[in-house]
């Protein structure tokens, strides 16, 4: 029987067999676009690219400079808040603003009851609880006075009498 040879194809074979043209010229470090639309297809791309960052970066930017804050408290007494009485039990508290002034709003359930202005404070250690801190009135009524947030290390500040700067008001 004859012996068969099997020619090996160009592209397994190394560099410089494949063709005298290519084994002539240096090896690119580094690749050349071959035409003036492969420059300009790359720099369209590197510039939809950056588009998209900037505007990712907006978008999250505008959302935290515009996030409504949230916390829930409990009220163990009957408590005044912006001169409305507000029955014992748990409600949710939402503040809005930048700087030491802030709008609140206070929920029970999804029923606005409350609006008010508090004050950011700084507190010197980290609050263990979120807590709803009650003044005792002389005449025994109770008036919010502030509020403290779980592992925070400010609170909102009502005011001495818990009246604030607001107006108690029935829901949305």
């Amino acid at each position: 029987m004859g012996e068969l040879a099997c020619k090996p194809r160009k592209h397994f074979m190394p560099r410089q067999v494949k063709s005298n043209s290519e084994a002539r010229r240096p090896p690119q470090q580094f690749p050349v676009p071959g035409n003036k639309e492969d420059v300009v297809k790359a720099s369209v791309s590197y510039t939809r690219v950056l588009q998209g960052l900037v505007l990712a970066c907006a978008v999250l930017f505008a959302a935290s400079a515009f996030a409504v804050n949230k916390a829930s408290f409990d009220l163990q007494h009957p408590t005044k808040i912006a001169g409305q009485e507000l029955p014992a039990g748990s409600y949710k508290v939402q503040w809005e603003g930048t700087g030491n002034d802030v709008q609140l709003t206070i929920l029970r359930g999804s029923k606005q009851v409350a609006t008010t202005t508090a004050h950011v404070v700084d507190i010197k250690v980290k609050s263990p609880d979120t807590s709803a801190l009650v003044n005792v009135n002389p005449d025994g009524s109770r008036s919010l006075s502030q509020i403290r947030f779980r592992g925070k290390t400010f609170a909102l500040d009502l005011g001495a009498d818990g009246a604030g700067a607001g107006s108690g008001g029935a829901g949305k």
